[in-house]
């Protein structure tokens, strides 16, 4: 018992000094999409133009950085304003799911929402600077070996683009080479211009551009069959890195990846793409990484307790949070039974808590009960 007890202590104070990394679901945003719908949140909500005007447009946003931890947080933050109407009528929204959050999530995230859009004036410019048009035209063919952007699969669509990249990115540089012209590097923010351009100047609606990705999980697989993982894996797996790439910065890298002789499959299908394109922007919000002790000290400061370890009150226990709060989860219960927290707390007098995205995050590293999580690292391929 002492023995186990000291290995406790030990694994506390670790995760006190590092943190705790709690384990999400993967998003789909094709779900999302459809839970938008179901939800009833298009009724008041719109995504890129699409949906109710009672309530903003979801879209509009550009914070850099958002994760789950933001849209909980705004979620939870959110409920005062709309405290009528959750008591009113609690089942308007119905009930939702850990994975029905995440799902959400992932679709506001591909529809751009966090994006900064392009602008089509630099991009046309973008096009000139970067020699693109002394090969390319955009509706006639300059070069027997170059077709017009008219002509390419989606030039304003990131997924599309980035499928073309990939089947055709070896023999671009090859004739570049031979043209002994560098190969032009672009910048997230320099991709969304052109792509801005090359909507803007082929007349294609910008709404068209909003969801464009496949599942997570057929993904994965595409990720190993396609041979990334004979690169990509150890400390260099693609799961191991805490990024935030949105579409543009993926299409980005995508342009900017050095060729791998002999590894990567040479051709990739438009369905591929966009499961692949699916996996790389969910798996980025896999994981979430809090600090318990902080957490612990917010749930007291809070005065969470009050309610969660008062038996009579009828809110869950911490003990039945253990090992399953992150921050869709936090969503879900909001989402599902903020008309009767609304309630019980106004009967014990208590006003709404505020919550910061990170506290949001230490929160549910909190009650998600210390346990760490490693990140997925692949294995190599062999």
């Amino acid at each position: 018992m002492r023995l186990a007890a000291l290995f406790t202590l030990l694994e506390l104070s670790v995760m006190v000094l590092a943190g705790a990394s709690v384990e999400l679901p993967l998003g789909d945003a094709g779900r999302g999409r459809q839970a938008f719908s179901k939800l009833g949140c298009a009724s008041c909500h719109s995504v890129r133009g699409e949906g109710g005007a009672r309530a903003g447009d979801l879209s509009l946003s550009v914070v850099r950085g958002f994760g789950p931890s933001n849209l909980a947080a705004l979620v939870w933050n959110s409920v005062p304003a709309k405290r009528e109407l959750w008591k009113q009528q609690p089942d308007r929204f119905g009930r939702i799911s850990e994975q029905n959050a995440a799902d959400l999530f992932i679709y506001l995230y591909v529809s751009r929402s966090f994006e900064e859009p392009g602008d089509a004036r630099r991009g046309e410019r973008l096009f000139r600077a970067k020699l693109c048009s002394d090969c390319h035209g955009l509706k006639e063919r300059l070069r027997q070996d170059a077709p017009p952007v008219s002509q390419w699969a989606g030039p304003g669509q990131p997924v599309l683009l980035a499928q073309q990249i990939w089947n055709h990115g070896s023999g671009m540089r090859a004739a570049l080479a031979e043209a002994r012209i560098a190969f032009p590097r672009l910048s997230p923010a320099e991709m969304a211009d052109l792509l801005a351009y090359f909507r803007s100047a082929l007349g294609q609606p910008e709404a068209g551009a909003a969801i464009d990705v496949g599942s997570p999980d057929q993904g994965r697989e595409i990720l190993r069959s396609a041979g990334c993982r004979s690169c990509h894996a150890g400390s260099r797996s693609i799961e191991a890195r805490p990024t935030r790439f949105t579409m543009h910065d993926l299409a980005s890298s995508l342009w900017n990846h050095p060729p791998v002789a002999g590894k990567q499959r040479q051709t990739i299908s438009y369905e591929e793409m966009r499961n692949l394109m699916g996996y790389l922007i969910a798996t980025q919000f896999q994981y979430e990484r809090g600090d318990p002790a902080r957490g612990r000290r917010l749930y007291e400061s809070k005065r969470c307790g009050a309610c969660h370890d008062q038996p009579s009150s009828g809110a869950p226990p911490r003990e039945a949070m253990a090992g399953r709060m992150n921050s869709f989860a936090m969503i879900a219960a909001v989402w599902s039974h903020a008309g009767g927290m609304l309630t019980l707390m106004e009967a014990r007098r208590r006003s709404w808590p505020r919550i910061s995205p990170q506290e949001m995050t230490d929160l549910s590293a909190y009650l998600n009960g210390y346990r760490l999580r490693r990140r997925y690292v692949a294995a190599p391929q062999r």
